[in-house]
């Protein structure tokens, strides 16, 4: 019988200085080195991210995501954010690729976004993945329900 590896390792991040100390952080690097799955939940602001991502001259965080295999996931509340992500942070991340041409364009290996439904209507989500894969492919959606639960 084959063996079936499902093992994750799900880090949420907070704040930008957490992230930050994630991919600057060489103690920290053990964790991408294994064979499982890692998933990195940005739980930050959009407009904090957006401005990290101006200022990030030297492409670090996208640097980071491609060599180490992790798997990104962004938590959206508004259509603005969804936005933002399209036209500002998911263009940058193609300006990158597009200047190093051995780099795919799926060499993001798994970009997800997930919608709060606490924020957002379901058609409204709905809308929104509709928009996001007009501008990507090979990207995962969820849905936030744990306001649901209270």
């Amino acid at each position: 019988m084959a063996e079936s590896n499902n093992d994750a390792i799900v880090i949420q991040i907070h704040s930008l200085e957490e992230f930050r100390n994630l991919f600057d952080n060489q103690s920290m690097r053990y964790i991408f080195e294994g064979t499982q799955k890692v998933l990195v939940y940005c739980m930050i602001d959009v407009e904090s991210l957006r401005d990290a991502f101006t200022t990030d001259v030297d492409c670090g965080f996208i640097k980071f995501v491609l060599n180490t295999n992790v798997n990104i996931a962004f938590q959206i509340q508004t259509d603005e954010e969804v936005n933002i992500y399209i036209d500002e942070i998911y263009s940058q991340y193609k300006s990158y690729v597009q200047s190093y041409p051995e780099l795919l364009e799926d060499s993001m290996h798994s970009v997800s976004y997930v919608f709060d439904l606490s924020t957002m209507p379901l058609k409204e989500i709905y809308r929104n993945i509709i928009k996001i894969q007009l501008y990507r492919k090979n990207v995962k959606f969820g849905v936030d329900i744990t306001h649901l639960f209270n």
